[in-house]
């Protein structure tokens, strides 16, 4: 049975579980960043005195793209029934105004609340294509050339995608997935597909990107797993990740630069899963850019770019008219978190005091070397110790891993599993795709809510992870 559900009312359908928004009993002074949806209907709800304030000279966000594809546009009536909602609560609207630390403060606000929405990217591999704009752009009116290929084949790429066909586009579409628009309400997609093969657009779901040639053509497998050439592009820039989060699989990141290097790409590294487990050394590695999160490695919630001085200097930015063009300012997204930034250092002393040697960076390889033995030989228990049970299968590399171990018990929910362990044993483990969704689809464990998940740090000991192969032997017995 589907739940009854509603894109505006979260409280549809759940009205027994989820009682009523109740107005404030003592209204306060609030500031909303961001007049999108999300922004009216906060501004309206609580009977506060709400001063909005907005970038564009228009209510409505992003729902004013999702109404420009062809037979999008009632959509924009959302956005007018929410504004007009506003209105009548008596929300104070501030148009072509946006947001700085010295505007939000000068109206002496008791609470903020941000909904600025997201912003678009342009996938990494594609970034320095010449020609290669985010799908919003070109709702927003940037001009297409004749021959577009759009890379994802979701519910915007397929909309941009229908959208440009009707303006005599010809149109590619590239899909991963083996299915166009899975994100879609089942009768609308039906629909939109239908139209699209219709407008002749040349729809390729199960395409793969395989390499980057000496042209920079790039050559997808197909859904028959037969290789196809697509098409050519000035500059190309390949995204790939040092270290799988989801089963801790280890990619030959050196190889893949120089493969970069002979066709002139530039390589950016995600290193968010191995920055706790290995030691990065970014020019052996030949990575462009780099970039991490301080607390995987016990510091505090703030990101980590590492960007080769050439290439920072070259990136054109999304950010606000106020922040700076230069680096490494241009990437900021405004008053930097300084409590964050103060975390850094301890935790990078930290590791260097598991180590040895004359210098930090001796130390920190030394510490590193270190985590790395001890987390790999809990790991091997954890691994040897649950390969024979019983309708358990263990997702991992042949080759080199971090000390991440991912399994699913067959007939059982991996989100119940992880209950059991943390109910039974007081063992905390996650469950879900870890970000991985293509493994995850690939692998066929998206079906079944991904993998049970279980890592090490260099305070967990040898009698936990006994315990933990013991916890699971005795759940998969019943």
């Amino acid at each position: 049975m589907i739940p009854i559900t509603c894109a505006l009312n979260p409280l549809s359908g759940r009205e027994a579980s989820m009682p009523a928004v109740p107005k404030a009993e003592t209204p306060r002074r609030v500031a909303v960043v961001g007049a999108g949806p999300a922004g009216l209907m906060a501004a309206a709800e609580r009977g506060h005195e709400v001063i909005l304030l907005e970038r564009s000279d228009r209510h409505g966000g992003q729902i004013n793209l999702a109404a420009v594809p062809p037979h999008k546009d009632n959509l924009r009536f959302i956005s007018d029934y929410l504004y007009r909602k506003a209105q009548r609560a008596g929300v104070a609207f501030r148009f072509s105004c946006g947001a700085t630390p010295e505007s939000v403060r000068e109206l002496s606000p008791d609470a903020v609340i941000v909904a600025t929405g997201s912003l678009p990217v342009i996938p990494r591999f594609c970034a320095s294509a010449a020609g290669a704009v985010p799908a919003q752009d070109i709702l927003s009116g940037a001009e297409a050339g004749e021959n577009v290929l759009v890379l994802g084949g979701g519910l915007i790429g397929c909309e941009t995608a229908e959208y440009l066909a009707t303006r005599g586009r010809s149109v590619t579409v590239v899909e991963m997935l083996p299915q166009l628009a899975k994100d879609m309400e089942w009768c609308a997609r039906v629909l939109l597909l239908r139209r699209m093969a219709s407008l002749g657009i040349n729809l390729r779901p199960g395409n793969e990107i395989l390499s980057i040639g000496a042209d920079n053509a790039v050559t997808v497998r197909n859904e028959k797993g037969r290789e196809d050439p697509l098409s050519c592009f000035d500059t190309l820039v390949v995204a790939v990740g040092y270290a799988s989060n989801a089963v801790g699989t280890i990619n030959d990141v050196a190889r893949i630069s120089r493969r970069c290097r002979e066709v002139g790409a530039l390589l950016s590294v995600d290193a968010v899963h191995i920055a706790p487990h290995k030691a990065i050394d970014m020019d052996a590695i030949g990575a462009d850019m780099l970039f991490c999160s301080a607390y995987k490695f016990f510091g505090g919630h703030i990101g980590i770019a590492a960007v080769r001085k050439s290439v920072f200097e070259a990136l054109d930015t999304y950010r606000l008219h106020p922040a700076p063009s230069t680096a490494p300012g241009k990437l900021e997204t405004g008053t930097q978190s300084h409590e964050a930034i103060a975390s850094i250092v301890p935790a990078v002393d930290f590791i260097a005091g598991l180590g040895t040697g004359s210098t930090r960076r001796e130390r920190l390889v030394s510490g590193f070397e270190r985590i790395e033995r001890h987390e790999n030989g809990l790991a091997d228990i954890i691994r040897q110790g649950l390969a024979d049970v019983p309708n358990l299968k263990l997702y991992q590399s042949e080759g080199p891993k971090t000390a991440t171990v991912a399994f699913t018990l067959e007939g059982r929910q991996p989100g119940d599993v992880c209950r059991k362990l943390c109910d039974r044993y007081g063992i905390f483990a996650a469950d879900g795709d870890y970000y991985a969704e293509t493994l995850a689809h690939r692998v066929g464990v998206d079906r079944i809510g991904g993998w049970v998940r279980v890592g090490f740090a260099p305070y967990n000991t040898e009698e936990e992870a006994e315990l933990l192969v013991r916890a699971v032997r005795e759940i998969a017995a019943g």
